[in-house]
């Protein structure tokens, strides 16, 4: 949340948690009636806008996060993504700006040169722990440990989800990206294995 979204409202700042708050108590902790009154209180004040946006965007964005990483945990295809590979990872990012039919097939075609698609569970989204994201495939080693201890320490599920990072990290390569160290067969058998596991 933005906290420099507040209003001052009398002699208190108000930011639109704890506006939201305050019409929750009022209107009898009824979600509905405090859904509907937070509406017509966030757009009587411009200044919560901001905050309600990032809010709105946040919470859809995480909706696809978790209905992804589901589907891909059971096994389910999520289509694909190319991301860059590791030669350009850390340099600029090449920005192709196609003129013609043959300029958007060269674009394509050099894309495809330096960059990798990835599928399965390589799409399996984690967090690090300090407000970061990654993906499973394009993950190394050391940035699957602190993910893994952040998983730990969270409860059952997300303990299992930390022993099946602590497999991959035992068998793969330091410093390669993880699609380039194991095959989707061995992190599903792995994922299976820590799934299936008493906590």
């Amino acid at each position: 949340m933005n906290a420099t979204a507040r209003r001052v409202t009398g002699a208190r700042s108000e930011s639109i948690r704890s506006a939201g708050q305050r019409i929750y108590d009022d209107a009898g902790r009824n979600s509905e009636a405090a859904i509907e009154a937070l509406i017509l209180e966030i757009r009587k004040r411009p200044a919560l806008h901001e905050d309600a946006f990032r809010i709105a965007a946040t919470t859809i964005v995480a909706g696809f996060h978790h209905q992804d990483n589901a589907k891909v945990k059971r096994g389910d295809d999520i289509g694909t993504v190319h991301v860059p590979t590791a030669e350009v990872a850390n340099d600029a990012p090449v920005v192709f700006t196609p003129q013609s039919a043959a300029s958007v097939k060269a674009s394509n075609a050099a894309f495809k040169r330096f960059a990798v698609t990835l599928t399965g569970l390589y799409l399996f989204k984690i967090k690090d722990g300090n407000g970061g994201e990654f993906l499973l495939g394009q993950a190394t080693p050391d940035q699957l440990r602190a993910a893994e201890a952040h998983y730990r320490a969270q409860g059952s599920t997300m303990v299992r989800t930390a022993r099946w990072l602590e497999k991959i990290i035992a068998c793969s390569r330091d410093n390669m990206p993880i699609h380039q160290s194991l095959n989707l067969k061995e992190i599903e058998r792995m994922k299976d294995d820590a799934f299936n596991s008493e906590v």
